[in-house]
């Protein structure tokens, strides 16, 4: 091969090894732009399925456009249990209320019941008489008196009594009134209803300023006493509504039942009332099914004994506890949740001829 032949192949060599650089770069820049392709079709691919996804958790969801918001991890309030006395109802602590009179951790209740709070006073022990300063705005009331005596009523030493008096005069003496021991938290709301049944206490004006004074006697002598551990607390409540029982031969008011009583804390209302004559059989009063309730019977009225002095009492029936025989008079049983039934009063002895009234009122759970 000459010197013209060598330099002709060599120069054919070098245009082929050209060719294939560019044909390398070619396919390289190819493979560049398929793999950017490719990316792009993952990503969009991987936005479809995102996409698919929210629309299935939607489907799920039952269609809600938002998300449901996170819980506070605070359960569901749960009702309050009852909780029951030892007589099988309910019962429960009354919280303080606006207008309660609060003294030494010692509390006249501003309502109880019916009945509303018009004064009160709660005295420091050793402290020989009290007054209450009101005026009223009506005359139906009850005076809630009671004191305390370390001592009271003891082997050897008087009892102490109390005596009470409106705007200096009108005494009253609340025999037996000092009792021994201390009073409890709770004061009583319940006491002496002066005037007639049903009716005002007539010594009172409406409108007009009143006083009730309290003094701690010695129950022989009728002197004061100094005991320093004597305690008084007193208070005047309005009465709420009453349900009125009447004597079928004169027409007057024997019973003034209030229509709402308390028991444990609870509030129950007068429900059902069957009274009559004390010498004709009684009818059977109804009970309620499922919830506590409340009986008040008694028998009122003229002729309590019969000539042969054989005492006459009532005894109610029907109840799951035999509430005695009660000779005059009225008193209040509970009886707890039961089945619905009813209860009758039984006369207990000869009947007299003497006309009174009997009767059985049933208070049902207010609240």
């Amino acid at each position: 091969m000459n010197m013209t032949d060598l330099k002709q192949d060599l120069d054919s060599l070098v245009r082929d090894v050209s060719a294939d650089d560019r044909l390398a770069a070619g396919v390289a820049s190819k493979v560049r732009a398929r793999k950017r392709a490719r990316a792009a079709g993952v990503g969009a691919a991987c936005v479809a399925l995102l996409a698919l996804g929210a629309g299935v958790t939607t489907q799920l969801n039952g269609g809600a456009r938002t998300p449901t918001p996170a819980t506070s991890g605070h359960a569901m309030p749960q009702p309050t249990p009852t909780i029951t006395g030892t007589d099988g109802m309910p019962t429960r602590a009354v919280p303080l209320a606006p207008g309660d009179l609060v003294k030494d951790g010692l509390r006249f209740r501003a309502g109880v019941a019916g009945a509303r709070l018009a004064a009160g006073a709660i005295g420091t022990p050793g402290q020989p008489s009290l007054e209450l300063e009101w005026t009223p705005t009506t005359t139906r009331v009850t005076i809630a008196a009671q004191c305390w005596a370390v001592e009271a009523g003891a082997d050897g030493v008087p009892a102490v009594d109390l005596q009470v008096s409106l705007d200096g005069s009108s005494q009253m003496d609340l025999q037996g009134a000092c009792v021994p021991g201390s009073p409890l938290p709770v004061l009583n709301a319940t006491g002496l209803t002066p005037g007639k049944t049903g009716a005002g206490w007539d010594l009172l004006q409406v409108g007009h300023p009143a006083r009730l004074t309290f003094r701690t006697i010695n129950g022989k002598t009728g002197k004061p006493v100094t005991d320093k551990s004597v305690r008084i607390t007193a208070a005047v409540y309005y009465r709420g509504p009453e349900q009125l029982i009447m004597d079928p031969t004169t027409g007057e008011a024997l019973v003034a039942l209030p229509e709402q009583i308390e028991h444990e804390g609870h509030r129950y209302g007068l429900a059902r009332l069957v009274s009559g004559p004390s010498d004709e059989k009684l009818a059977a009063a109804q009970t309620p099914a499922g919830e506590p309730f409340l009986v008040t019977f008694g028998a009122v009225g003229a002729g309590s004994v019969t000539d042969s002095l054989v005492p006459i009492g009532v005894r109610l029936t029907g109840l799951s506890l035999d509430t005695g025989v009660l000779e005059g008079g009225w008193t209040t049983v509970p009886e707890p949740a039961r089945m619905a039934g009813s209860v009758e009063l039984v006369r207990e002895g000869p009947r007299t001829s003497s006309r009174g009234v009997d009767f059985v009122a049933i208070y049902t759970l207010d609240n």
